[in-house]
């Protein structure tokens, strides 16, 4: 569990990684100068890579919109205001040292190979800022392809960091080392995260996220004794940024052991999803006087000087006020240096800052009533663009009616504040200083959108299960046109295709219940889809479905799922504004039917997010054939029945019973299945359970594969996708043979509405 300490001695949420490692990192001494704004890596300067890069990143976020350009999906706080005062009563925060640094997100991309061929690190990483440049830097990362560690949970690393988007600033630390001599060295401190290994968790509340980042990226790093050797050719270093309680900001303020410069206080909501853009939420406090704005200074005509802020469409207004070079030497020298004119100071003049984005402070004695003065401090050589006018006019607010630290700390300590932030009360009954376990994660989906869960494991045949398909390989496109049941797969293929294009609307939200390895995801995306959730028990048929995301170039964002829906509550993992209007399960409901209870989950797990008037659809072993099948084809006495592409086994004590709902039976299907336990799925007791949830079967709702295709195979939709498909052949007969038929003809679709 993670806990947000709220006493001395402070402890970082995940180690203390400053004493730890210091004498392990790559530092130098402090005799050459080193910026936090200096340019690290090589700026992707190509626009089409840049364009490229930018959706890529864009769409991982979660913040990509086809008819609007990428924009940089960082948080951005907002200076705190009069209005943001109650907050601080009624909300719980976690609170940090304001940096004075550079803001960044870290994207890791793609794998590169050491020396000796094993994955070391990562080829493409880049620094992306706040305006939306990228700079490709050659950063190590720990492989943990082998690497397990059991948590709480029985949670393991696995594969690379492959997809992960970071949020965090560059900071110049600066200390002494055992012999007196002054070191320096940059480090990147992450304070947030968006996307892990392609899973997009920004929905997740703080407290989690900053567990992730600490059991994800430092851990692993910290861990990793081939890695140190990596880590000191990193042009930077990676730690996480610490957090408290919103009670100790007083003692953080006051702190002066901090290796870089802080000027303020970062508040952040504990359980709150991240928000890309503007968030009214996310506060930051300076002093009043100590509050900045990044200025474009411009030169006029009459040889005056201008303050530029932006505004829309790349536009700039100017803003009323006058800039002034500052009067304490110490700053002065700051300006210098930001400006490569330290050696000569004596010549920095307005007319130095002409073209330039400049951070800037108020003076001192400025009167609000009349254009204020700015002073300019340092030259920010990582932005191209000024603040936004709104931005402006927002700390000018802040400046006026801005708390002072006493006014703050009486604001933070006040009775209501301190039992509001207090252990003894609970966030849905988690204790504040904890947070809901961090759930497993595996390498699964890139530049997707995603959701991840654990899987359970707890019987037999739900191992089987999963083992089978865990084992079971994606062979690819070339050797699945040589497949023996070839004809069958194509038959089956079109029956989803009509029952998903039946159901399915324009711009539809759909979860994909056991989705398996995607095998679907061609029909979802000719649909137009607006979102995909795809859940399945085995791990590696998630990871075969996002490469398969990922080769298709699917136009919509996809969320996987590691988890089994008959057992846990999806409800608690999917995001928290999630609303489905389709829900698919294709040959698999059959695995839930087993126990009631592990039925009722499952169907409660795909009702529990649709919409009203939303569908869940489905394709089931249809039990009226198995009976009749068994009754009159078995060579046993109605234990067994199937010919050279399939085999079904009942047990012994059902050959002169009737089926009926949960009668276990072991499948096979030649190339696909062996030897697998399901269960029978009775209509009955299925239409009882779904109307438990809400679900009521639309007209027509249990009906076999035969007729199903011969009800739309000559509709102009369903004719045309048996041409695209190749179900027929050249003769206009059907591909598959009579024996893939027969196994074929087993199943019925299913349709239930949400009343």
């Amino acid at each position: 569990m993670l806990v947000l300490h709220n006493e001395l001695p402070f402890k970082l949420f995940a180690v203390e990684l400053h004493t730890q490692r210091m004498a392990s990192q790559a530092a130098v001494p402090a005799d050459a100068a080193m910026r936090a704004d200096d340019v690290i890596g090589v700026q992707v300067t190509d626009p089409d890579v840049l364009r490229e890069l930018r959706i890529r990143v864009a769409t991982l976020a979660g913040t990509f919109r086809a008819s609007e350009a990428p924009r940089f999906p960082g948080s951005q706080p907002v200076s705190m205001r009069k209005e943001h005062h109650a907050s601080l009563r009624s909300t719980k925060y976690a609170v940090t040292y304001k940096s004075d640094g550079v803001r960044y997100l870290l994207f890791v991309d793609g794998l590169k190979l050491g020396v000796d061929g094993f994955k070391r690190g990562f080829e493409r990483t880049y620094l992306i800022n706040r305006d939306f440049e990228f700079f490709k830097v050659d950063l190590s990362m720990v492989d943990l392809m082998t690497r397990t560690v059991v948590g709480e949970e029985g949670w393991k690393y696995a594969g690379s960091l492959e997809g992960t988007l970071l949020d965090g600033e560059m900071c110049v630390d600066r200390w002494l080392r055992s012999d007196g001599m002054p070191m320096q060295q940059r480090r990147f401190y992450v304070f947030d995260i968006l996307t892990i290994r392609g899973v997009l968790v920004t929905q997740k509340d703080y407290i989690w996220r900053l567990e992730a980042v600490y059991n994800e990226i430092i851990v692993p790093r910290v861990d990793d004794v081939f890695g140190e050797i990596w880590h000191r050719q990193d042009p930077f270093q990676i730690d996480a940024k610490p957090q408290w309680m919103i009670t100790s900001a007083r003692e953080i303020l006051n702190r002066a052991d901090f290796m870089h410069d802080c000027d303020g206080l970062i508040f952040t909501p504990a359980f709150e999803p991240y928000r890309p853009g503007t968030d009214e939420q996310l506060l930051k406090w300076k002093p009043p006087r100590k509050n900045t704005v990044d200025f474009l200074v411009k030169q006029c005509f009459d040889g005056s000087f201008a303050l530029m802020a932006g505004e829309n469409n790349s536009r700039l207004s100017e803003v009323s006020g006058r800039i002034a070079l500052p009067t304490d030497p110490a700053e002065m020298r700051d300006l210098a240096e930001s400006l490569h004119m330290a050696d000569r100071i004596d010549d920095v003049t307005l007319n130095c800052l002409h073209g330039k984005v400049v951070e800037c402070r108020v003076a001192a004695g400025t009167d609000y009533r009349r254009p204020w003065t700015w002073l300019a401090l340092r030259h920010r050589s990582d932005r191209t663009r000024p603040n936004h006018y709104r931005v402006v006019q927002t700390i000018k607010q802040s400046i006026e009616e801005g708390l002072d630290e006493e006014q703050l700390f009486h604001c933070i300590e006040s009775p209501g504040n301190l039992e509001n932030n207090s252990n003894a009360r609970t966030f849905q009954g988690v204790p504040w200083d904890t947070t809901v376990p961090y759930s497993t994660f595996s390498t699964i989906t890139r530049f997707t959108p995603a959701y991840c869960g654990t899987i359970r494991r707890k019987n037999k045949p739900e191992d089987d299960v999963v083992q089978h398909y865990n084992e079971r390989a994606d062979v690819g496109l070339a050797a699945r046109k040589l497949s023996a049941i070839l004809g069958l797969k194509k038959f089956n293929n079109w029956i989803k295709a009509v029952l998903i294009n039946l159901y399915t609307p324009a711009n539809a939200s759909v979860l994909d219940l056991a989705g398996g390895k995607g095998g679907d995801l061609r029909k979802w995306q000719a649909q137009n889809v607006r979102e995909l959730v795809l859940v399945d028990i085995a791990s590696v048929s998630v990871q075969d479905a996002e490469r398969r995301y990922r080769d298709l170039n699917c136009n919509f964002p996809a969320h996987f799922i590691v988890g089994d829906a008959r057992t846990i509550n999806l409800d608690e993992l999917c995001p928290t504004n999630a609303v489905f209007d389709v829900v698919s399960c294709q040959f698999a409901l059959h695995y839930a039917c087993d126990t009631r209870d592990h039925l009722q989950t499952f169907i409660k797990n795909a009702a529990c997010r649709l919409r009203k008037g939303g569908v869940f659809i489905g394709t089931i072993p249809d039990v009226r054939e198995l009976d009749y099948r068994r009754r009159e084809y078995s060579d046993n006495g109605g234990c067994s029945f199937g010919n050279e592409i399939y085999e079904v086994q009942f047990p012994d004590n059902t050959a002169r019973k009737k089926l009926v709902h949960g009668t276990p039976y072991t499948f096979k299907l030649r190339e696909a299945v062996d030897s697998l336990q399901e269960f029978v799925v009775g209509w009955n007791e299925l239409y009882a359970v779904c109307k438990e949830f809400g679900l009521m079967p639309v007209a027509k709702a249990n009906m076999p594969f035969k007729v199903f295709y011969d009800q739309h195979s000559s509709t102009p939709q369903g004719s045309r996708l048996l041409l695209d498909m190749r179900v027929l052949t050249n003769r206009g007969t059907i591909a598959a043979s009579l024996k893939e038929l027969e196994v074929c003809h087993m199943y019925s679709v299913f349709a239930f509405r949400k009343a």
